[in-house]
């Protein structure tokens, strides 16, 4: 069986390190690479970072690494491999960097914080577990204004899921529950490990203005803790335009003050008084890391080009300055500030991870030298939308020795907005180029990356101005002469499957196939996931005229419709009706179901079959390469319960 990883190889996309660490004694660097359908735990000292060696491999692709502050340790914490946010295979490891042995310190929960104390044995974690409906909620909460009941939460008979930030001695395993609840937490922290502050998540259904704006909206609140374990409300986060934006910066508190990521500016709130200030609120650009580390704060942003705008390290922006052209953000550093972990990309080259001796002012490329440029450049350029607009436009053309002059067939790549623009060449644009298509993608009105008044544009432009700035782009990539008018494909996941879908039937002349992942054929029905929650969608009118499903009759193109059965942020109900409407008003579209999958495919031949998929499809519709379907589909499990027929080699099992 061949994989993603073995396809991308063939086109210079070598397997990228995922979240490198830097050990806090500065002995090792430790991350963890994909190979061959899982993770390989990979362990390098820090005078030969280039020396890795591979300590442990897992299976589980939800995995993330930290050094503990026991010498030659790494702790891995195991996230959900299924969409039950919590399963067996979950927990919390220990890695021994010299025996390779490894301690299983939590069995079950699926852990998603680690954070190191002062007292080398302790971490404090955040995790999700399943318990029996029965048990009571540990009385940590006995008085404040968040109550523990106000989210509804997704059950299995007897089991329910649970919350809990938690205490944990490494060498005898006790956990002590700070905090329980049935709400999500992101835990904040002094350096003792003591917990000061959490940010909670939680859905509900309110009204918006009128009842013809009813929407499932998710709130978000900021809470001190106090020191016999009640807490009390800083800041709400309720509106749909706030909720997306308020994200918790820092798992340390400094001073007196939490931090958090609020519409791209650095924001802090001081858990004594909740009093409010604006850190920092760079123009143009937004905030992406913060870090508290020996009593300084540190911060990094990116711009619309993503170029570095660094307050870090002694030196650091300097050092950065003059060995990168683009996008370089320090991600990490020992304690003694004497090795760091650098994040850094360019038009020219794919983001990679670099080891930084500070002292010596070198840099070590941590993975695969050989794929840093990849065959098919990423270019950009910024281009003016109808109403005024100044929008990032990305492309990628495919080699003209082997698929001739353009112009080319092109396929607009629709990105989720809460991807932030830059100078990267991403694995999609480089997998279309390699089969002949010119790939077009815009940063829309909304997007992350370009700061706060950018961002503001996206209000109410779900599926108007967004998609209007799409046509813009594509209008203009037509004039520049390479993207072939007449064979045009649009494609997208999420928030992009749904602009996918909107583009089929706002503009049908223009496309002539699209795909749509995880997506949403209205803008009328609500889900209790984050999905919409970001903005203001606007009246039911307004909503009506977005919502593919009520326009199916103009589909002219075939629809490639695939989704996780498994779902719980866009669920698969939120596209059928889509796929009903269009089989009953006798348009071509095929609908591919990962029985197994959620909002995001996981496993390796799931994407691997879908990446396949897409590929036939758009051979067929556009005339580029195309890969035979063969037994992708089978290995993976897919159901294709309507239009199989349409894409050659797809069976349902």
């Amino acid at each position: 069986m061949v994989f993603v990883w073995q396809l991308f190889g063939a086109m210079a996309l070598g397997a990228q390190p995922l979240s490198v660490v830097v050990a806090p004694d500065g002995s090792a660097y430790a991350w963890l690479m994909p190979v061959d359908g899982g993770l390989q735990l990979r362990v390098a000292p820090t005078d030969a970072p280039r020396a890795s060696r591979v300590v442990f491999t897992t299976d589980n692709f939800e995995a993330r690494v930290s050094f503990s502050s026991r010498p030659g340790e790494v702790l891995v914490a195991l996230g959900p491999t299924s969409n039950n946010e919590a399963d067996d295979a979950a927990g919390l490891l220990a890695v021994d960097v010299g025996t390779q042995a490894v301690r299983r310190l939590l069995d079950a929960p699926a852990v998603y914080q680690v954070m190191r104390t002062s007292d080398p044995d302790v971490v404090v974690l955040t995790s999700k577990e399943r318990v029996d409906r029965r048990t009571k909620l540990t009385p940590v909460q006995p008085s404040g204004e968040v109550g523990v009941a106000e989210e509804v939460q997704v059950s299995e008979g007897r089991w329910v899921w649970r919350s809990r930030v938690s205490r944990l001695e490494l060498s005898t395993r006790k956990r002590t529950v700070l905090w329980e609840g049935k709400q999500t937490p992101e835990a904040v922290t002094d350096e003792h490990g003591r917990l000061k502050a959490l940010m909670l998540s939680k859905h509900r259904r309110r009204w918006v203005g009128t009842p013809d704006q009813e929407v499932f909206a998710v709130g978000r609140r900021a809470v001190a803790v106090r020191p016999d374990g009640s807490t009390r409300v800083l800041a709400r986060f309720d509106d749909l335009e706030h909720y997306a934006d308020a994200q918790l910066a820092s798992t340390r508190l400094h001073g007196k003050e939490m931090f958090l990521y609020h519409w791209g500016i650095l924001e802090a709130i001081d858990v004594d008084t909740g009093e409010r200030r604006t850190v920092w609120a760079p123009d143009g650009a937004d905030v992406v890391w913060v870090e508290v580390k020996a009593g300084q704060l540190r911060w990094g942003a990116v711009d619309t080009d993503r170029w570095r705008i660094e307050v870090g390290p002694d030196g650091a922006r300097e050092a950065l300055v003059a060995r990168f052209d683009g996008y370089a953000l320090v991600r990490g550093c020992d304690d003694a500030d004497r090795h760091c972990v650098v994040h850094a990309g360019s038009l020219y080259e794919a983001p990679h991870w670099y080891a930084w001796d500070v002292g010596a002012g070198t840099f070590v490329q941590l993975d695969d030298e050989a794929s840093s440029k990849p065959k098919w450049p990423l270019q950009s350029a910024r281009v003016p939308s109808r109403d005024g607009v100044s929008l990032t436009v990305h492309w990628t053309l495919p080699d003209p020795e082997r698929f001739g002059l353009g112009p080319w067939p092109t396929v607009v790549q629709v990105q989720d907005h809460w991807r932030r623009g830059g100078r990267r060449s991403h694995s999609n644009e480089q997998w279309l180029a390699g089969h002949g298509y010119a790939v077009l993608s815009v940063r829309y009105r909304g997007s992350l990356g370009f700061g706060r008044a950018f961002r503001a544009l996206g209000e109410g432009a779900w599926g108007g101005g967004t998609h209007q700035d799409l046509m813009d782009a594509l209008d203009w990539a037509i004039a520049q002469g390479w993207a072939k008018a007449d064979r045009v494909a649009v494609r997208g996941a999420g928030f992009g499957g749904y602009s996918a879908l909107r583009a089929m039937t706002a503009d049908p002349d223009r496309f002539a196939c699209g795909i749509a992942g995880a997506a949403s054929g209205s803008l009328l029905r609500r889900t209790s996931g984050g999905e919409w929650s970001y903005g203001s969608l606007g009246p039911k009118r307004q909503r009506a005229a977005r919502s593919p499903d009520e326009h199916v009759d103009r589909l002219a193109g075939p629809v490639l419709v695939w989704h996780g059965v498994k779902d719980a942020r866009m669920p698969i109900g939120q596209v059928e009706p889509f796929v009903e409407r269009a089989v009953a008003a006798g348009k071509t579209v095929t609908f591919v179901q990962h029985p197994e999958e959620g909002h995001r495919l996981r496993a390796e031949a799931s994407r691997t079959a879908q990446w396949v998929i897409d590929t036939q499809f758009l051979a067929q519709c556009l005339g580029g390469v195309s890969r035979p379907v063969g037994d992708f589909a089978r290995a993976a499990g897919v159901r294709v319960p309507v239009g199989a027929a349409h894409v050659k080699g797809l069976v349902s099992p």
